[in-house]
C-alpha cells in the first residue's frame, strides 16, 4: 500500500524534516508526474494549478526548483487530505474538481492555487470530518 492509505506519491518522505529538506533542495521530477496521474490533470491544468505554464513545466530537469517545489507540495497536500477524508482517490479527485458553494462556487483544486485557498479547502474539510455541511 502507497500513502495516504496509500495514494502519497512515493519519492515524498513521511518524515516532515526530510520533506521540508527535499523541498529546499527541489523535489525530484517523478513527483510532478506522480501528482500529475493521482489528481487525473492533464499537463496543462497542472501547470494552471501551480500557477506557471506548461512549457516551464516541460523545461524543468531532474529535479524542480525550490519554487515550484512548494507550489506543488501544495496540491500533494489537498490530494493527500482529500484522499483521507473520502476514503479513495477517485472519490478525492471528484470532491477536488467539483465547485463547492461553501468554497464561492469554486472547485477545492481552483482555490488552493495559494496558502489561504488552501487554508480555506482544508477548513470546509475539518467541518465536512465534524459533520457540519455548509
Amino acid at each position: 500500500c502507497r500513502s495516504p492509505c496509500d495514494n502519497r506519491p512515493m519519492l515524498l518522505s513521511q518524515d516532515p524534516v526530510a520533506r521540508a529538506l527535499a523541498l529546499e533542495e527541489g523535489l525530484p521530477r517523478q513527483v510532478l508526474l506522480e501528482l500529475q496521474e493521482s489528481l487525473g490533470v492533464t499537463q496543462g491544468e497542472l501547470a494552471r494549478l501551480l500557477r506557471t505554464t506548461p512549457r516551464t513545466l516541460q523545461r524543468q530537469g531532474e529535479r524542480l526548483s525550490p519554487e515550484l517545489s512548494d507550489r506543488l507540495y501544495r496540491l500533494y497536500r489537498l490530494f493527500e487530505r482529500a484522499v483521507l477524508f473520502h476514503g479513495d482517490a477517485s472519490r478525492a479527485r471528484r470532491f477536488l474538481r467539483t465547485p463547492n458553494p461553501a468554497l464561492g462556487g469554486k472547485s477545492p483544486l481552483e482555490l488552493s492555487v495559494n496558502e489561504a485557498g488552501l487554508e480555506a479547502v482544508f477548513d470546509l474539510l475539518d467541518n465536512l470530518e465534524e459533520g457540519v455541511y455548509l
